[in-house]
């Protein structure tokens, strides 16, 4: 996965760019951010391809009739907005006006706003009970799972979120535990949040902390016989 190539500007500039430039512009955006400006932007330069059209310098034009194309192939709204920030955050970058911030791709975007609406189906909620059910795997790694899914459940924290938890991030309450975030969507500049798990969770919770710290002898931010989680896992 190239993570600098998203954020290195296609102007004759980054030749004089230095090493520690270049990698603090690519520590400016998350991963994930970072993938999907990567997929959007090659699926809009095959367009423009396709269409005899130039994707850089892109003209507010020619921004517009590609909204308009995803629009009519039946992309949500979100979406539609997610390629359009794509599209502005590699001109951003390169130190060139953003085409979204055009009149006209304002206008056609409120268009379809208030066309397609923005309303987003939301898939019903996990339950607890539902994970208590679930079989898991003998050990630590299956202990390590029904754990996450419960905090997933209390805190609805991403799974890139998820998977970034050690065990020393945990800190008991008398009514569960206090759990530190060291980086969130909301707090790209890593100064960490703190969120509440509330009693129904502590069980499997504190059954984790034990094995991890008894019986497998792992120390805070190990994991003995169960692989740390890839940022990505659990994402659809």
């Amino acid at each position: 996965m190239a993570q600098t190539a998203v954020l290195i500007p296609f102007s004759s500039e980054v030749q004089a760019l230095t090493p520690e430039v270049l990698r603090y512009r690519a520590a400016s955006r998350a991963d994930s951010t970072k993938r999907v400006i990567e997929k959007c932007w090659r699926a809009f330069q095959v367009w423009c391809e396709a269409n005899g059209l130039r994707p850089f310098p892109c003209r507010s034009e020619t921004l517009e009739s590609y909204l308009i194309h995803l629009a009519g192939r039946g992309l949500k709204t979100a979406t539609i907005e997610q390629h359009r920030y794509s599209i502005d955050t590699r001109h951003k970058l390169s130190g060139l006006p953003t085409p979204g911030n055009s009149h006209l791709v304002q206008t056609v975007m409120a268009g379809i706003r208030r066309t397609l609406g923005t309303h987003q189906r939301k898939a019903a909620p996990l339950t607890i009970e539902q994970i208590r059910s679930l079989e898991f795997p003998q050990g630590l790694q299956g202990c390590r799972d029904r754990a996450l899914l419960i905090v997933a459940v209390c805190t609805g924290l991403r799974s890139s979120e998820l998977a970034a938890l050690y065990v020393e991030h945990l800190e008991a309450t008398e009514q569960g535990y206090r759990l530190l975030i060291p980086h969130s969507k909301g707090d790209q500049e890593g100064e960490g949040q703190y969120v509440e798990l509330v009693r129904a969770s502590k069980a499997p919770v504190e059954e984790s902390v034990g094995l991890s710290y008894g019986a497998h002898g792992v120390r805070p931010g190990q994991a003995a016989g169960a692989p740390r989680l890839s940022p990505r896992a659990g994402a659809p």
